[in-house]
């Protein structure tokens, strides 16, 4: 048959669906390989180079073929046809296949926090986004500039290891300029100090409004500090030396570490930590 107008393992006869023994084996031997740990992707390429025809003529397999019959109700007599493999070997299949899916979700939470840092390099807007894009997701900036390149979520988590390895390798890259001002006083600052060094000096100060001038130099001081980057470098630097590639996106890696990456016109990436030490992939 040219086209498959029912599912595989299945034949018409004198207009009855009939089981094709054949194609039925393939079935079978399709479940009891996945229940047993192979993956989709594994078993694709055994029946494509067992040469096993799922269209006329036609003996490729993919993922996407193999995760329907593992789907497809229909092997267990449902929707009239009769039934190939057991209820529970499928009911254990999709187990499997639910579970791994959950896993895939939760391993795919750090896209979200990457959406929130990962920024042009160019004119510092975010990059968007886009999950579905030929085969791959695609990140590309939208704010106008003239940054046309894009990357994949691949190409990002590619960057992030590589620099994540050469502070591994040379620590120092987070304490370079740990010594840089974390203070800057402001004009308005400057008129407040003058203020109160003009009630305090006066014969009989007006304490009310000193009190009210001092609240709004220390909180002008307090806006002036970049509190944001007084953090010790020593527990990321532990973090980072402790933390293999594997598990750079697992957990709170990420959200514990870095502050900003930025990807250049030239598809440079650069790495804004916790503390404000800038890293790139080519320092």
């Amino acid at each position: 048959m040219a086209n498959r107008t029912i599912s595989f393992g299945y034949g018409i006869n004198d207009g009855e669906i009939v089981i094709v023994n054949g194609e039925a084996e393939i079935v079978k031997n399709i479940f009891e390989s996945y229940v047993s740990g192979k993956q989709l992707k594994a078993i694709a390429e055994d029946l494509t180079n067992r040469k096993i025809e799922f269209l006329e003529d036609n003996c490729q397999w993919n993922k996407n073929r193999v995760d329907r019959v593992i789907c497809n109700e229909r092997y267990i007599g449902r929707k009239g046809y009769p039934a190939i493999i057991s209820e529970s070997i499928f009911e254990r299949a999709n187990s499997i296949k639910a579970d791994k899916s959950v896993k895939a979700v939760k391993q795919d939470d750090y896209i979200e926090y990457l959406k929130s840092i990962v920024v042009c390099g160019e004119c510092g807007k975010r990059l968007r986004r886009i999950p579905k894009w030929r085969t791959r997701e695609k990140w590309l900036c939208v704010g106008g500039c003239k940054n046309e390149i894009y990357v994949d979520d691949n190409a990002i988590i590619t960057g992030i290891k590589s620099i994540i390895s050469k502070v591994r390798l040379s620590p120092e890259l987070l304490t370079i300029n740990s010594d840089k001002p974390r203070y800057n006083k402001t004009m308005e600052i400057v008129q407040c100090d003058n203020e109160l060094t003009s009630i305090m000096n006066d014969i009989n100060p007006n304490f009310k409004i000193g009190k009210s001038v001092i609240l709004q130099m220390a909180a002008l001081k307090f806006k002036a500090c970049d509190y944001s980057d007084v953090c010790e470098q020593e527990p990321i630097i532990s973090m980072i030396q402790d933390t293999s590639d594997e598990d750079i996106v697992k957990g709170n890696f990420l959200r514990k570490t870095i502050r900003q990456i930025y990807v250049s016109r030239e598809g440079k990436m650069t790495i804004e930590f916790f503390g404000g030490e800038k890293v790139s992939d080519d320092r």
